[in-house]
């Protein structure tokens, strides 16, 4: 297995198992959040937000089995791209709709939040592409250390509002 394609399933699967749990679990707060986006008419809000997490809870599901993690990293893909395109709607409308990315919305959407995406998108397409037709579990001291950093990441991008706040300020729009 290549390593890339690991470390993808690695951080990919965490930040959506965190992301799909902190929506579970205050599922009215993240339809909140969306119906202040005002990207679907309200109607729709439910449905959409229901989906979300379906989909979300998906995406680490797929990337347990071998076979499947091509297609749950494409899955993360279009979900992370269909992200920023609403996260775009949200600032372009200047809702000033707070992210619920993960847990209790406490910062506005900005133009971090399209980076944080675009960089996991990426990495949801890179290890899509060099996924197919990949079968063989990396060495166990690679896997191990493929792991830890794929942990780090993950952290880094489920965190990154309070990263980008304590390198960079608050959110700018």
């Amino acid at each position: 297995m290549n390593y890339l394609l690991f470390a993808a399933r690695c951080v990919l699967g965490l930040v959506f198992v965190v992301s799909a749990w902190t929506k579970l679990r205050d599922f009215p707060a993240f339809l909140g959040a969306l119906t202040t986006m005002r990207v679907l008419p309200e109607a729709l809000d439910r449905p959409m937000a229901a989906l979300v997490v379906i989909l979300e809870v998906a995406v680490p599901l797929l990337l347990l089995v071998t076979v499947t993690a091509p297609l749950g990293l494409a899955l993360a893909a279009v979900l992370l791209i269909g992200f920023a395109a609403a996260i775009s709607v949200t600032l372009a409308r200047g809702t000033g709709a707070a992210c619920a990315c993960f847990g209790p919305a406490s910062h506005p959407f900005g133009r971090r939040h399209l980076v944080r995406n675009a960089l996991l998108a990426v990495l949801a397409g890179a290890g899509a592409l060099v996924g197919v037709g990949q079968s063989a579990f990396p060495p166990v001291a690679g896997a191990v250390i493929t792991a830890v950093g794929a942990l780090v990441v993950a952290l880094l991008m489920i965190l990154f509002d309070e990263v980008a706040e304590l390198v960079a300020g608050p959110v700018r729009r």
